[in-house]
């Protein structure tokens, strides 16, 4: 969804005759926590609307979509083995577009577990397309009763889509011949570290931090809680791009530290896809980053000629994340705090000997 909003929320609302339906999408769709979470909150109703969509059995592998084309992609390998792997120029011969994947497959010896490798042939996209297409109306009417733009979130669908089959190519049919990890195997080992991050086991805890590790330097926090600016650690100043008398979130209300997903510098430094974040966060769910050693109140840092410049922090909502910082920073919850990152491992025991004394 972020991809397909641009980064700006305002893409995602309705057009009207003359003017954005900002507002009226901001009063349908706003959450209190986070863009993410408002994001989440919209394709949870809609996939609970249309559940029945093509387009959400591409993650369900007992859909019977997923089976309808498991018996499809057997039956291919019947008829390519029975033309023993030749190449039949036939274009009526069901193998004819898939010829060069099943071939390839067959050279790897990989031909009776390669279901999720020929997935993403166009003849399933295809079929999801027409499947969106014969409930356009329906769709279009959905987005109208939440002030959505019904184009964007067609292109939504789009983009999940290729996604969803992304993901099934990484995945493979087990089979006693294939002793190798699959990537998205390997990640499922990591669940229950991850999960020691969570205080609330919630999916929206979930979301929110799984996005912090991957941007985990995007945090804006203003000085005093009353500044209008945020400032980033990098010493420039960042304010909040607005959509008429909105800001430009379905965030509710905003504290002192956002942790934001997009810094557009080509825009006064306009920080887009907010959500709120507690200071004392930060040195639990990320001790590398904010750490007494990071987070001071002066700064060294090179400006564009190799001068160096003194950068000062001070205000009441930075001393909290000061104190946060101080008080509460721990590895024990650390998500790469073990043996799958031994380099992550020796610098967090290289970290305390030179910092915990």
């Amino acid at each position: 969804m972020i991809k397909t909003v641009g980064n700006s929320i305002s893409n995602l609302a309705m057009k009207g005759e003359k003017y954005l339906k900002f507002e009226e999408f901001y009063q349908v769709n706003k959450n209190d926590q986070s863009d993410l979470i408002a994001f989440y909150n919209i394709i949870k109703n809609f996939q609970k609307e249309f559940i029945y969509l093509h387009v959400f059995q591409l993650n369900k592998e007992s859909s019977i979509m997923i089976k309808k084309y498991k018996k499809y992609y057997k039956d291919l390998v019947k008829e390519f083995v029975k033309h023993k792997y030749t190449f039949d120029p036939n274009p009526k011969n069901k193998t004819f577009n898939s010829w060069n994947i099943l071939n390839n497959l067959n050279n790897n010896n990989k031909l009776d577990s390669g279901f999720f490798t020929w997935f993403d042939d166009n003849l399933i996209k295809n079929s999801i397309n027409k499947n969106i297409k014969k409930h356009y109306s329906n769709i279009d009417k959905w987005c109208r009763t939440n002030f959505i733009n019904t184009d964007i979130f067609i292109k939504y669908l789009n983009n999940y889509q290729d996604l969803a089959l992304k993901i099934l190519r990484h995945k493979k049919d087990y089979d006693d011949k294939l002793d190798n990890k699959s990537t998205l195997e390997w990640i499922s080992n990591l669940q229950s570290l991850f999960n020691k991050s969570l205080t609330n086991q919630t999916i929206e805890e979930k979301i929110i931090n799984s996005f912090l590790f991957g941007y985990s330097k995007n945090i804006a926090i203003k000085l005093n809680f009353d500044n209008q600016k945020y400032n980033l650690f990098s010493g420039t100043k960042a304010i909040l791009p607005t959509i008429g008398k909105y800001k430009n979130t379905l965030c509710s209300t905003l504290n002192g530290t956002l942790f934001y997903i997009n810094l557009n510098t080509k825009n006064n430094n306009k920080i887009n896809i907010l959500t709120k974040i507690n200071n004392k966060k930060l040195s639990i769910l990320l001790p590398i980053l904010y750490n007494s050693k990071n987070i001071k109140n002066i700064y060294l840092q090179k400006d564009l000629n190799n001068k160096y410049k003194l950068i000062t922090f001070n205000g009441n909502n930075y001393d909290n994340l000061l104190y946060n910082t101080y008080n509460n920073h721990t590895f024990k919850n650390f998500l790469l705090n073990n043996n799958e990152f031994p380099n992550i491992q020796a610098f967090i025991k290289l970290w305390k000997k030179q910092n915990l004394k």
